[in-house]
């Protein structure tokens, strides 16, 4: 016991004297409290906002002006097809031993084969589109509109006519005409939400929807066709390219 108090007196009078001998600068104070922590050569940093305006026209604003370490970061973590398109140029510069311009002639060189088959790729697509407006729109006078109704009923429907006195607003008409519409409607919006459903749980097995695989095999198709290049590259750029631009 006498043993470790001793050690520990003379632990603490060592420290002590390294206290009493290490000179005392007071530059500044700490948000803390009253603990000095800046050195002796330290000095009091600036806000951007005192800055020059030379830094500030330094910012880049475009990837074109950005450093290839900020390009490479931007172009992993996001799916900005310029900044990817910047990433490939630089790179064709380095395989090819081009200039800038060049590089990039040879870019969109890639660009327009990426693009090859994309309209007949996109054919589902616009069916899609065509059949969605067309179904939307068309729903509007298929229930409230009485000469559309009377002429769907007589040969789809069947059904008795209302009397007219029943038929003389739309939405009197719409009350009618929903006898045989709200099955139509309500299936449809049922097989959407089952099938929105479907696609988000293949997102979670990480299958691949029609439209991942379509961007997928362009990828491909690029790397298959310009092997030289760095096959991430071509594979993440191939993947942004659209119908179009």
């Amino acid at each position: 016991m006498a043993t470790l108090f001793a050690r520990t007196f003379s632990l603490s009078a060592f420290c002590h004297g390294v206290a009493r001998r290490t000179p005392r600068i007071q530059v500044g104070k700490s948000c803390v409290g009253s603990i000095n922590v800046m050195t002796e050569d330290a000095a009091p940093k600036r806000t951007f906002s005192e800055g020059k305006l030379e830094k500030v026209k330094e910012l880049p604003l475009i990837p074109k002006d950005m450093n290839s370490e900020s390009l490479l970061i931007v172009s992993y973590l996001s799916d900005d097809i310029e900044a990817k398109r910047e990433l490939l140029v630089r790179h064709i510069m380095d395989v090819d031993k081009v200039n800038y311009d060049e590089a990039l002639e040879k870019c969109n060189e890639i660009e327009q084969v990426g693009r090859k088959n994309l309209f007949l790729q996109t054919v589902p697509y616009k069916i899609g589109i065509t059949g969605a407006v067309i179904a939307g729109f068309g729903a509007i006078p298929m229930v409230f509109d009485i000469n559309v109704a009377l002429w769907f009923n007589e040969h789809f429907v069947t059904t008795d006519v209302a009397s007219d006195e029943d038929l003389e607003t739309y939405l009197e008409v719409g009350a009618w005409t929903w006898n045989w519409m709200e099955p139509v409607l309500g299936t449809a919006s049922f097989t959407l939400l089952a099938l929105q459903y479907s696609r988000a749980q293949l997102e979670n097995l990480a299958i691949r929807p029609f439209t991942r695989m379509l961007r997928h095999r362009r990828g491909l198709y690029l790397v298959q066709n310009f092997p030289q290049y760095n096959a991430k590259l071509l594979s993440g750029f191939g993947k942004l390219i659209t119908y179009y631009k």
